[in-house]
């Protein structure tokens, strides 16, 4: 407008004037009406930016990892197994990980349509609504899992039972199967009869079975040691009065008994031989070890053999040392002891033979094989057939050991 008056200006000055000198009285009133209609036309083109995106759909992982992923009963939590409560308890840990970059592409896709608010579509609110009432839910529940798995899986282990499938013997194949709590996840078990010889089982929580040959000389086995471990890797050091009976068909002998001190000539000491007999048992016989010829020497034998349980009797040696071999006494009846001599200048003398007599087939012999110059040895027989006694290590003949003075 100030354009047009200008202009309008300087038209009327251009017009006014001549050679003349005119004198010019201006009475004239000029009203000037601006009829102008000026119309822009905004031709700006505004492009509206795409909606945040992320490489990973986590409203599908979730559904996988809390869904297919899992046990079809990993959400009872109070019976489903240990590995299917381990998993969910995993896969919910997992989840509380992603828990960033799940609240950050939340906000960006609020930021977005909040200033979009006319794009918002079914997809955006599910992502919202899967968040605030899906995924925030995963918090309350890994904790709940996390102390069930604690409760169940966790504390002292337990060995319930041992139950084979037939009768143990001497040098058969055995087959059982333990019975566990379900916390425990593996268990190391030592189990001992009363002479030592020792079973070694190694339990998991994948495999309670125990198979083994029964290489040893039999009778009943206890636990000697047991270790366990529960699935939060805590150890423990159990008692139990977990037992099982191994038959033998041979007279077997779980002690012997022998002097402490050391002797001289002619003193007076005892030996006991304690039997668990398959078969009445009428006498004993031993020898002491020749370490000269390799070979036994100063044999004796008793028939005092005495009741000590229901399965057991005990042969008793009343004895004396001699300073030659001689005549010597040689056959105990629970009166004067037999006589015994023993080499000079040794100290040290291992009992290496006993005989346990009975009058059937049962009649039963153990020998130091090892140290015997022939190499002797008695079989032992089994219902699986023949055992050589070394193999079943009931008497160590390294501590079978009378102790002298000269």
């Amino acid at each position: 407008m100030k354009k047009v008056l200008a202009l309008l200006l300087l038209l009327i000055v251009a017009c006014g004037g001549s050679g003349e000198e005119t004198t010019v009285e201006d009475t004239t009133t000029t009203t000037v009406e601006d009829t102008t209609t000026t119309t822009v036309e905004d031709t700006t083109t505004t492009t509206i930016p795409p909606a945040p995106t992320s490489d990973t759909n986590y409203v599908e992982l979730y559904n996988s990892i809390l869904g297919t992923e899992l046990c079809s009963d990993a959400k009872e939590i109070d019976t489903t197994s240990e590995e299917c409560l381990r998993q969910y308890k995993e896969n919910l840990n997992y989840l509380i990980t992603l828990q960033n970059e799940i609240g950050d592409f939340g906000s960006d896709l609020i930021a977005y349509y909040e200033t979009y608010p006319e794009l918002i579509n079914q997809e955006y609110e599910e992502y919202i609504n899967f968040v605030e009432n899906e995924y925030s839910q995963v918090f309350t529940t890994v904790s709940t899992v996390e102390d069930k798995y604690v409760e169940r899986f966790g504390g002292v282990p337990k060995i319930l039972s041992l139950n084979f499938n037939e009768g143990l013997e001497v040098n058969c194949p055995a087959e059982g199967e333990f019975a566990v709590s379900e916390n425990l996840k593996n268990a190391e078990l030592v189990f001992t009869n009363n002479s030592n010889e020792e079973i070694f089982i190694n339990i998991t929580d994948s495999n309670k079975l125990f198979k083994n040959n029964m290489i040893n000389s039999g009778g009943n086995f206890s636990i000697k040691s047991l270790k366990a471990k529960n699935y939060l890797d805590e150890e423990y050091e159990l008692n139990s009065n977990l037992s099982f009976f191994v038959n033998h068909m041979f007279h077997r002998i779980s002690e012997i008994t022998l002097p402490t001190q050391k002797l001289n000539y002619g003193d007076e000491f005892y030996i006991e031989i304690f039997i668990e007999n398959t078969s009445d048992v009428y006498g004993v016989s031993l020898e002491f070890y020749n370490i000269y010829m390799k070979q036994g020497m100063s044999p004796v034998d008793t028939n005092v053999i005495q009741r000590v349980s229901e399965s057991t009797v005990k042969a008793v040696f009343k004895m004396k040392l001699v300073s030659q071999e001689g005549n010597r006494k040689t056959f105990y009846n629970g009166q004067e002891p037999v006589e015994v001599f023993l080499f000079d200048g040794i100290g040290s003398h291992n009992i290496s033979y006993i005989s346990i007599n009975s009058n059937d087939s049962f009649t039963t012999r153990f020998a130091d094989s090892l140290n015997f110059a022939n190499g002797i040895t008695f079989p032992l027989a089994t219902k699986c057939g023949p055992i050589w006694q070394e193999k079943v290590k009931n008497l160590d003949y390294q501590k079978l050991i009378v102790l002298t003075n000269y």
